[in-house]
């Protein structure tokens, strides 16, 4: 399958979540263990009436003890990009969806990985010379140091638009994001 070739190609190896582009919310997402769960989880999504059919995937490593946090950005187009802090939304249903936010995210992460998550984010939408209100969101490790040092983390993705949660960094923040955009 396309999934073991691209696992090959890049040295990932199982565990990993098999994702359709085209789910959005959570929607899809299959934790395979082995290649045998990878083969049963890529059939059956690709039968999946409530997914729209792409026929595209996202393979990830998947991380079974992460905190999934968010990094709120605004943009103007010329690569000036304003961060409004991070989110932790790691506490999700069983299907994916997200049941609580947490503005800012330092109680389960160190300074080092606030400011990491923060350094990259706005570095990858400065490069892309991003407009309007948007959030770039990681996978961290939580079980990768401790909070008195630095976690590994992972890049998921961006959502150019305001998402529902923003209102989470407007109370934290104290601004108006809608606002600021327009």
């Amino acid at each position: 399958s396309q999934a073991l070739d691209i696992m090959r190609t890049t040295n990932l190896n199982f565990p990993i979540m098999l994702k359709p582009r085209s789910g959005g919310g959570g929607r899809g997402m299959v934790r395979c263990m082995d290649e045998a769960g990878l083969k049963q989880a890529f059939a059956g999504l690709q039968m999946n009436a409530t997914i729209p059919q792409t026929g595209i995937f996202f393979v990830e490593k998947l991380v079974e003890n992460a905190f999934h946090v968010e990094v709120q950005v605004i943009g103007d187009g010329t690569g000036a990009i304003l961060h409004l802090g991070n989110r932790n939304c790691s506490l999700q249903s069983a299907l994916h969806q997200k049941v609580l936010e947490i503005a800012p995210a330092s109680s389960c992460l160190p300074h080092e990985t606030r400011v990491a998550l923060i350094r990259n984010a706005v570095k990858l939408m400065s490069s892309e010379k991003f407009k309007g209100a948007g959030t770039v969101e990681f996978l961290v490790d939580a079980a990768s140091n401790g909070l008195n040092s630095k976690h590994e983390f992972w890049f998921l993705e961006v959502n150019p638009r305001l998402q529902v949660e923003h209102t989470v960094t407007e109370e934290s923040q104290g601004v108006d994001i809608v606002e600021i955009q327009l």
